[in-house]
């Protein structure tokens, strides 16, 4: 069964003492991360590599700043606690801990969610760890097994190909 997400908002911790208020999951904010993203793929010169960490990136602070309504625990350089408001959000957003704890703990579970669909039932070989946790490499090398007794021989290879034959002098025929 395919489970709808809550609809209202929720405090997240991103790390002791830091909290953001998160809007629940909609097709509006995903829709703000692929904006951005093609805002992003649209600024890059036409003879230009496609970026994808920077796609990704423009992707995921699209949807934080669409989704984040609140943050508790930031404070400026001076040590005063910021009130929220877009501004003071991407300032927030512009440092690197905050931008990854915000990804990590909102539009990471967002992405996986939409590629797992949440109705996948598990793989009975899949990935759990029942699986993994065996051996799939050998130890060490399987010891050959004797050709002698079975009557087999070895295939040919390029060191045991016949000598080429001496070439017959040229200008003289068979007839001489």
């Amino acid at each position: 069964m395919y489970q709808l997400t809550k609809n209202e908002p929720e405090w997240r911790p991103l790390f002791p003492g830091v909290e953001m208020l998160f809007a629940p999951a909609s097709r509006e904010i995903v829709l703000a991360g692929r904006k951005a993203s093609r805002a992003f793929i649209d600024e890059q010169p036409e003879d230009a590599l496609y970026d994808a960490m920077g796609s990704g990136a423009a992707f995921s602070l699209g949807v934080l700043q669409a989704a984040v309504l609140d943050f508790k625990g930031i404070g400026n350089p001076e040590g005063d606690a910021l009130k929220f408001s877009p501004d003071a959000l991407a300032t927030a957003l512009n440092d690197p801990h905050i931008f990854d704890a915000a990804d990590r703990v909102y539009v990471v579970p967002i992405m996986q969610r939409d590629r797992e669909k949440n109705v996948s039932a598990t793989s009975p070989g899949g990935t759990s760890t029942k699986v993994t946790v065996d051996k799939t490499t050998a130890a060490s090398a399987a010891k050959p097994l004797k050709t002698e007794a079975a009557g087999a021989t070895n295939a040919p290879t390029v060191s045991t190909s016949q000598r080429p034959s001496k070439a017959k002098p040229s200008g003289k025929s068979l007839s001489d």
